[in-house]
């Protein structure tokens, strides 16, 4: 499904390029990301969420010269483990990102253009699958979404023409998901960290 969803941007990102490429406002991303969680623990819950690899697609229109406004797509999957005292819970499942942003691009030299950015959105995490391994799943869990507070920064190195390499990082700071299970909700907040390498059009 990943490697699907992948194509499938790719294909947009090469038809957006032809689409507009006499305008000169819009910029493209595409990458691949380290999706890394921290530990959560309340209620006498703990929460392991295993670390991955995902994607994300980026459109930015720049607004003016210095500012962009972008939208990102990311999708990957992961495994969130939880632990009562005894009892283990493993829920497996996507996660899907719908974001947007303000982004500020401090200066634009000949190669490198730094950039910060800050946003928000929502993270949908779901739907759970079978036990693996003998671990229970947590029956009724349910897919879920959770807002998120979005925040970054990163350079784009421009290696010719319209075409850049983009080095980034991500933060997101969210609930966790509990997939509307009393019994596995730690409560709080959480910080996601996304460092994501990938390549740029502008057109």
């Amino acid at each position: 499904m990943l490697k699907k969803t992948a194509i499938l941007f790719a294909g947009i990102f090469v038809f957006s390029s032809w689409m507009f490429a006499q305008d000169g406002r819009f910029t493209a991303n595409l990458n691949v990301s380290a999706l890394i969680f921290r530990q959560s623990e309340g209620n006498g819950i703990v929460l392991n969420p295993t670390n991955h690899a995902g994607f994300l697609a980026t459109l930015q229109y720049r607004i003016a010269p210095h500012s962009s406004l972008e939208m990102n797509y990311g999708r990957s999957y992961d495994s969130q483990k939880y632990t009562s005292g005894p009892l283990i819970y493993r829920v497996f499942a996507d996660i899907t990102e719908f974001s947007g942003a303000y982004v500020y691009t401090a200066r634009k030299g000949k190669r490198l253009r730094p950039f910060a950015l800050v946003g928000g959105g929502a993270l949908f995490f779901g739907p759970p699958a079978a036990k693996i391994n003998d671990i229970p799943t947590a029956i009724g869990a349910v897919r879920q979404s959770q807002l998120a507070v979005l925040y970054g920064g990163g350079v784009d190195y421009r290696v010719f023409g319209p075409i850049s390499l983009r080095a980034q990082y991500r933060g997101l700071y969210y609930q966790p998901p509990d997939f509307k299970l009393l019994f596995l909700s730690v409560g709080g907040k959480t910080n996601l960290s996304e460092p994501t390498l990938g390549i740029s059009l502008n057109f």
